[in-house]
């Protein structure tokens, strides 16, 4: 509680208290009056959780999930599940959800009941099904052994199979894919490839015939190529050839699944064929499925398969189907990529590829995804075609382009393609571009390219670089103050800068600018900057420089500021390293180490432990810093920031004893 007689003793000797009004006078009174029964409340408040902690009712230890508390001892959980049936709905929904790590906590009884628990799942609601077979992976885990595999994870999910729900028999066409593998050749064929044969041949439900085809494609891989080739491979062609066009559909879209589990000839002789009917069906669905997986098909047995895949791209790109044609130029990019190391890739693709601007083009589709996808895969195409002339127009239809997405793969990769077009090229053609990035309106555009600058630097001729030092003023200007990622990026590339530029123009711009973020308002930008100015350190070795930079370090060692003194303590995180850092910081660091403010004594026991622990292990050469490190342990909130349990002296310790810490 407050004492108001030192409280008005206090206000009667202060001169502004006594110029007031006697309104003025109630008012601060009824001010503090008010804080003081916050104050009040507050501590009846504390008193209160304190209580209610102390006496710890059952209810406020239990785990809750969706309203619903989960039973805290193993008893009661074992016996909430096998009376699943008898729970809400709500009840049943939370614990199957939780199933694996309640099954983990129960241990072997658990185990044991698993039938009967797994039984009554299967029985109940489509999404506590869905919940169960969310739980698979977690329950392979644990029950580790094939035959527990098998029995509480295979079976079930071939019961699943047989839903009415589609959702239901999709999820577990998916897990089955994925356990499979696990299970001997045996068990494969007697209980996964007989009933997925079942279900190819059910003529009464489309659903199952489609899970059915999806299911020998994905598993081909696990069946070898001895049972693809005898089997898998032509139920495929045979439901290719099927009249319902769904079943056609999910037919085509598995080819490149079972040609990668085949040989090569059985590919070309089997495959292939099938394939490139499908590719002039009437249907235009099943061509669609045809582009669907050309990319996927193309990469089975590239060397071979390629040449072939091509010319269907081609033929799907002349499409008359607005769909089909769609899909091929979306999927133009990804193919083109194919040829990454042909010495000759075909240039027919790359006259398709520069129509992806045209308007005829982009109009197959509303949401500009055409020119996204040109955009993203410009940089991969101008590697393998190096025809910048050429693409050159394209590139600045994109780059203007009024779609953000656009835009944004560009403006962050135009390191690489000053990598691809080298330095007399990028200075010439792409310079003015970055300056139109970063005046972009769009804050992701500026970022795209900030955060490759340095790299981009990298690629202009040594003699020219002074120049773009109008650059990373420009970016420096950005109005928008709390545009901190911004800045952010730039401190994070201070190392790289300190290279790309001489020695004055470091001096005269890039330390300016270094130290400024170092004094920067937000915490990440002031620390990234901080951990850089080492490079300058280094740059500036052997010359009168140093000095200057120095003596910038010592003030915020010296700042009013804890969070600046803090910027120093991360400067020297890599200063450590230099044989002069006892002579120039150490004093500085020693004396923060005792710092008033726990937030600075923390920071240096950090900045320590990884200098002597992780980077350079225990070294009794610095033995000032070693002397510090055992100072610092002694303070008992550094111990509790750290987590460390021990009290224990370097000196008393061997370095292998440390390192193991």
């Amino acid at each position: 509680m407050f004492d108001y007689h030192l409280i008005f003793q206090g206000l009667s000797q202060n001169y502004f208290y006594h110029s007031f009004g006697i309104n003025e006078k109630i008012f601060i009174l009824k001010y503090i009056m008010d804080i003081e029964q916050q104050h009040s409340n507050n501590l009846i408040l504390e008193q209160e959780i304190l209580r209610e902690e102390s006496m710890l009712p059952e209810a406020m230890t239990k785990q809750i999930d969706d309203g619903v508390f989960i039973e805290e001892s193993s008893a009661k959980k074992l016996e909430k599940l096998l009376s699943l049936k008898e729970c809400s709905y709500k009840e049943r929904l939370a614990y199957v959800k939780h199933l694996s790590e309640l099954i983990q906590e129960i241990g072997e009884d658990a185990i044991t009941n698993l039938n009967l628990i797994i039984q009554s799942i299967l029985e109940d609601a489509d999404e506590v099904k869905k919940s169960f077979i969310a739980q698979m992976k977690q329950l392979q885990e644990i029950l580790q052994t094939p035959l527990l595999i098998k029995q509480h994870i295979i079976f079930p999910l071939m019961e699943l199979l047989k839903s009415t729900n589609v959702d239901i028999k999709e999820l577990a066409g998916r897990q089955l894919v994925w356990v499979t593998p696990i299970l001997s050749d045996v068990d494969r064929g007697n209980i996964i490839l007989t009933q997925v044969i079942q279900m190819a041949h059910d003529d009464n439900n489309e659903d199952n015939v489609k899970t059915a085809i999806k299911l020998f494609g994905e598993l081909a891989y696990v069946f070898g190529q001895e049972l693809s080739e005898s089997f898998i491979a032509f139920e495929i062609l045979s439901k290719g050839e099927d009249p319902k066009q769904p079943i056609c559909k999910e037919a085509v879209l598995q080819i490149a699944n079972v040609s990668a589990a085949v040989s090569i000839d059985f590919m070309k002789n089997r495959l292939l064929p099938f394939y490139q009917r499908k590719t002039e069906d009437r249907s235009w669905h099943t061509r669609k499925a045809c582009v669907d997986v050309i990319v996927k098909l193309a990469e089975v047995q590239q060397k071979e398969n390629l040449e072939f895949a091509t010319q269907r791209m081609i033929a799907l790109l002349d499409d008359q189907n607005k769909w089909v044609k769609q899909g091929a130029y979306k999927n133009l990019g990804k193919f083109i990529m194919l040829f990454e190391n042909d010495p000759k890739p075909n240039e027919k693709l790359l006259e398709y590829y520069l129509k992806m601007v045209d308007a005829d083009v982009r109009e197959l589709e509303q949401d500009n995804e055409i020119v996204i996808d040109c955009a993203q895969y410009f940089p991969a195409v101008l590697i393998i075609y190096k025809k910048w002339p050429l693409m050159q127009k394209v590139f600045q239809k994109l780059i203007v382009h009024k779609d953000k997405r656009v835009r944004l793969p560009l403006a962050s990769s135009m390191h690489e393609l000053a990598k691809v077009l080298g330095s007399e090229t990028a200075y010439n053609d792409l310079l003015k571009i970055v300056e139109q990035f970063l005046l972009d309106q769009a804050d992701e555009i500026k970022y795209g390219v900030i955060q490759n600058i340095g790299k981009f630097f990298d690629y202009i001729d040594y003699d020219k670089r002074e120049t773009l030092i109008d650059i990373v003023m420009l970016i420096q200007k950005d109005k928008n103050k709390n545009n901190w990622r911004i800045r952010e990026l730039i401190a994070k590339q201070i190392g790289h800068f300190a290279q790309v530029f001489n020695e004055e123009t470091v001096f005269q711009t890039i330390m300016p600018i270094s130290i400024k973020l170092c004094y920067d308002n937000v915490y990440t930008v002031r620390k990234q900057a901080a951990k850089q100015i080492y490079s300058l350190y280094e740059k500036f070795q052997d010359s009168e420089r140093l000095q200057p930079l120095i003596s910038n370090i010592h003030g915020f060692a010296s700042s009013d500021l804890y969070y600046i003194r803090q910027s120093f303590v991360y400067m020297c995180r890599n200063l450590l390293k230099y044989d002069s850092f006892n002579i120039h910081f150490l004093e500085f660091l020693v004396k923060l180490g005792q710092d008033d403010i726990k937030n600075v004594r923390i920071c240096v026991a950090k900045v320590l432990r990884k200098y002597l622990f992780k980077d350079q292990g225990v070294t009794k050469n610095n033995t000032p810093i070693l002397r510090l490190w055992n100072i610092i342990i002694k303070d008992e909130s550094v111990m509790v920031a750290l987590n460390i349990k021990e009290r224990t002296s370097i000196f008393d310790l061997s370095p292998g004893k440390i390192q193991s810490e």
